[in-house]
Parts: C-alpha cells; sequence; structure tokens
C-alpha cells in the first residue's frame, strides 16, 4: 500500500475537513472540556453520512483496540 488516497477518499477527507471547520473546531475546547460531544453533533455526523467511516487497517493504529468504525478516539488514559 503506497499511502496515496483514491480520488473518492481525497473528497471524503476534503467533506469531512469542512464539517469539521464549520460545525465541531468552534466548539471542540468546551466539549474537550466538559467531556461531553453533544448528541446533535451526533446527528449532524450522522445526517451527512460521516458517521460510521471504515478506517483501513494500516492507518488505524492509533485508536483504541477493537475500534473499527464509528468516530474513532485516540487511545490512552482519559
Amino acid at each position: 500500500m503506497t499511502g496515496a488516497l483514491t480520488a473518492q477518499q481525497e473528497q471524503a477527507r476534503k467533506e469531512f475537513r469542512a464539517f469539521r471547520d464549520r460545525h465541531m473546531a468552534p466548539c471542540a475546547g468546551t466539549w474537550h472540556r466538559a467531556r461531553r460531544t453533544p448528541p446533535e453533533i451526533i446527528r449532524l455526523l450522522a445526517d451527512e453520512g460521516l458517521l460510521g467511516l471504515y478506517v483501513p487497517r494500516v492507518r488505524r493504529r492509533w485508536l483504541q483496540p477493537g475500534a473499527e468504525a464509528g468516530l474513532a478516539a485516540p487511545a490512552g488514559p482519559r
């Protein structure tokens, strides 16, 4: 595997980053401090088709054990 993304993968990345910048980045610090993700953002992710994204094995090293779909969470202490 070369690590290069397909055109479809690049488009998905672009769409997710735009969503992140528009809906998540402005509130991320507040959510992090509250240790809470509002249900509204989960609904928006689902509405946009961004919930349950598949992360290929080669790019999953940073996921918690067993995490293969849904919102990916970095491994480590909380």
